[in-house]
């Protein structure tokens, strides 16, 4: 089966998000922006912070860089790794002398 990255990124648009793979290493990255507020209401507590993020996954060997995808909807972003099937670990058994 494949593998499946699930980000919650809520608060962020998908124009804002980056999602690239550099030397085997799969990069999730954007900006949230601050929420603007017009009426001035004072704030006791905000768990939503504004700022960039950045999370890095080390990607297996038999992973097909060129069938990845994404999907971002509803402030979840979903990344699909697809295994290249022509890449998989062999197993060899070692005889022992």
């Amino acid at each position: 089966s494949d593998f499946v990255i699930i980000a919650d990124i809520a608060g962020v648009v998908k124009k804002d998000i980056q999602v690239k793979v550099v030397d085997q290493v799969l990069t999730i990255s954007g900006v949230r922006k601050a929420d603007v507020n017009k009426n001035n209401d004072y704030y006791h507590y905000k768990e939503r912070y504004a700022g960039s993020f950045n999370r890095s996954f080390n990607l297996p060997d038999n992973i097909n860089q060129d069938k990845i995808s994404a999907n971002f909807k509803n402030g979840v972003l979903i990344v699909k790794l697809e295994k290249d099937e022509n890449n998989l670990p062999q197993e060899i058994e070692i005889n022992i002398t």
